[in-house]
């Protein structure tokens, strides 16, 4: 389960329209009609990961580690993408460039991208708990019958 927010970003309730234009979910429903399962498991899979990424940018924060902020960033704009979350991977993208380009730790700067990324997710997360419950109430298709 995704933990609450650690810098306090998203601690009020998240906007309707944010969660709304936090992922694509067409992207994921024709997935979901092409692949019944993957879907399922690659927001289950991302629920899971999203999470500990973000802490992981966190300490990163707290250690000024210039390389962990920018791996993570980099992991997660990639597995956010996928899942159709384009304004959260391009945060990440966004702070990866950062922390490629940096010469020293800005703190200000880096708490305030990591807060951004923090609060996307919060959206991303709602929007995908609501499609997850959407998908399990999908009938599975039949299966095919082997010759």
């Amino acid at each position: 389960p995704a933990e609450g927010p650690v810098l306090g970003v998203a601690a009020a309730p998240v906007e309707r329209s944010a969660v709304e234009a936090a992922v694509d979910l067409g992207q994921l429903r024709q997935m979901q009609k092409t692949h019944p399962t993957l879907a399922a498991r690659l927001v289950e899979t991302y629920l899971g990961y999203a999470p500990k990424a973000i802490h992981e940018m966190l300490s990163a924060l707290v250690e000024q580690d210039i390389a962990q902020l920018k791996a993570t960033a980099h992991s997660l704009k990639s597995s956010s993408a996928n899942l159709g979350a384009m304004a959260l991977s391009g945060l990440c993208k966004d702070l990866e460039a950062k922390m490629k380009a940096a010469t020293e730790w800005d703190a200000d700067t880096n708490i305030a991208d990591v807060a951004a990324i923090e609060s996307a997710f919060q959206a991303v997360a709602v929007a995908l708990g609501n499609l997850r419950v959407e998908l399990k109430a999908m009938p599975m298709p039949a299966a095919k019958a082997r010759a």
